[in-house]
């Protein structure tokens, strides 16, 4: 091969592997980025224990609202995957329901033809057929007389084979559908003790709650707390920053997100309670570094666009919380959520459920608190979609 052939090769292939599709992780290296996401998160939450057990009273009441919010997420996630299961076993149901009514119609179809045959059959016993052999003078038609007992019996034959395997297939499915109606009877039971038990922690909750109000009752005390917690966070993103810089994120390259300013789609339909920047009306100055968007409890929480999680656990002040890491140093945030419905580690695409909006993180009202950070440092996140646009759906 002479030179220039040679270097028109090597171009027509690197040309190639740049159109090759980037592939993301392999399935070790996504292991080892969830253990490490993972891990980080064990070492906040072991941070956040000592620091509660070095805060007296005050921590112990934290520390109680932090354990029952966790026990409603857990209760309120396994529920949530339960009502998916009954929604798909209902699903089932259905479609056996469909198909052991077509099949009923054949296996009919079958009886009527059955009945046709067994009425000819009995009508033409009533006559010898040796007798009405000998009463055809020609050869010929004695020969297509034994062509037409020989048709009528395989026919007989075959529809019989079939209505039995009608009957069956009608048998098999019907057998089915009193297996799905069984575990789904044992999902709703259990769908019910979970039910009875998530309200029982919501009142444990509930208890955490006031006891911890009535400790930081004061103006200087809430001062001390939302500084607590906005440090806290700050803590937090430092440390996934300084993880996410050592994790490639490949698959990040063709989801610009600084691109997407004013054409993301909300993380929820609601009205907004607290823009970002309005005071919180603590008495303290303090200011919202997010938004807080008002929503029914339960409601689903959607990826704004395409990311890895980064953090899915508790944390004080913003409850059950969940960061989108969405490449060049743009996260998303989402708090006071019910439970939490991904783990870190987990990629997510535009419009996947995250989690359900609730009132975790000691709120007194049920909504989504949304940030959208770059850099670490918080930017309005109203200039970021188009208030034209409904939340995004999973595609």
């Amino acid at each position: 091969m002479s030179h220039i052939k040679t270097q028109q090769f090597t171009l027509v292939m690197a040309l190639l592997l740049l159109c090759l599709p980037v592939t993301g992780f392999s399935q070790d290296e996504a292991a080892q980025t969830r253990a490490q996401l993972e891990q980080l998160q064990e070492q906040i939450s072991r941070e956040q224990r000592r620091l509660e057990a070095s805060q007296g009273q005050r921590g112990r009441q934290q520390m109680a609202l932090r354990e029952a919010e966790q026990a409603v997420a857990r209760a309120g996630q396994e529920l949530s995957s339960l009502d998916a299961q009954l929604a798909r076993t209902q699903e089932t149901l259905q479609d056996l329901e469909v198909q052991a009514r077509e099949q009923q119609r054949h296996t009919q179809q079958h009886r009527t033809f059955l009945q046709q045959q067994l009425k000819a059959a009995w009508r033409n016993g009533q006559q010898d057929r040796l007798k009405l052999l000998l009463n055809v003078e020609e050869a010929a038609q004695v020969q297509r007389m034994m062509v037409y007992y020989q048709h009528f019996a395989r026919a007989r034959a075959s529809a019989l084979a079939e209505a039995l395997e009608a009957m069956e297939a009608l048998l098999e499915t019907r057998t089915q559908i009193n297996s799905v109606r069984i575990r789904q009877s044992q999902a709703r039971d259990q769908q019910a003790r979970l039910r009875d038990q998530l309200e029982l922690q919501r009142q444990a909750r509930a208890e955490a709650l006031q006891a911890l109000n009535r400790s930081i009752s004061d103006a200087d005390a809430r001062l001390t707390r939302l500084s607590e917690e906005e440090q806290a966070l700050r803590d937090l993103l430092r440390s996934l920053d300084a993880l996410l810089d050592d994790i490639p994120d490949a698959s990040l390259l063709d989801a610009d997100f600084a691109q997407q300013r004013g054409k993301l789609p909300p993380p929820i339909n609601g009205r907004v309670r607290h823009a970002f920047g309005s005071d919180r009306g603590t008495g303290t100055g303090q200011r919202w570094r997010g938004m807080v968007i008002n929503a029914e409890r339960g409601m689903p929480v959607r990826a704004i666009h395409h990311g890895r999680v980064a953090f899915a656990d508790w944390m004080p002040g913003f409850g059950m919380l969940m960061i989108v890491d969405h490449g060049q140093q743009y996260l998303s945030l989402y708090g006071f959520n019910e439970n939490l419905m991904k783990r870190a580690g987990d990629w997510v695409q535009a419009g996947d459920v995250l989690a359900h909006a609730g009132d975790s993180g000691g709120q007194s009202y049920t909504g989504l608190y949304f940030e959208i950070r770059h850099q670490g440092q918080p930017v309005n996140p109203a200039q970021w979609w188009d208030s034209k646009q409904a939340t995004a759906t999973a595609r």
